[in-house]
Formats: C-alpha cells, structure tokens, sequence
C-alpha cells in the first residue's frame, strides 16, 4: 500500500470514528480492496445507519 492511501484511510478512519458517513463508505471501500471483507461490511452498515445511500448500494452488492 502507498503512502497516499495509507493517508487517505487514517484520515477516513477519523472521520467515521467521527460519524461521517462518506468517509465510512469510503474506509469500507479500501478495506474492501485489502481483502478484508468482514471490516468492510462493518464500515458499510455503519454508513447505511449514518443514513449513506451509496454505503446501502456498495453493501447489497457484497451480500
């Protein structure tokens, strides 16, 4: 992993630790991309209580 996601994924992590949805869907999305299906899933219901509709979307799409 490059610097730049290694970033962008500590500052997403802080953000949904803040309760931003995008940035949850977004945190989901790479963990996604790591192979970590289960952290992903995770992040993803999480947006989707935070009321994201592309976090809903990205989530059937794995269940």
């Amino acid at each position: 992993m490059n610097y730049n996601k290694r970033r962008a994924m500590y500052w997403y992590k802080k953000a949904c630790e803040g309760n931003m949805a995008d940035a949850c869907n977004n945190l989901a999305t790479c963990y996604y991309s790591e192979g970590k299906k289960e952290e992903a899933i995770s992040l993803y219901k999480k947006a989707v209580n935070l009321g994201s509709v592309l976090a809903k979307k990205n989530l059937r799409g794995l269940l």
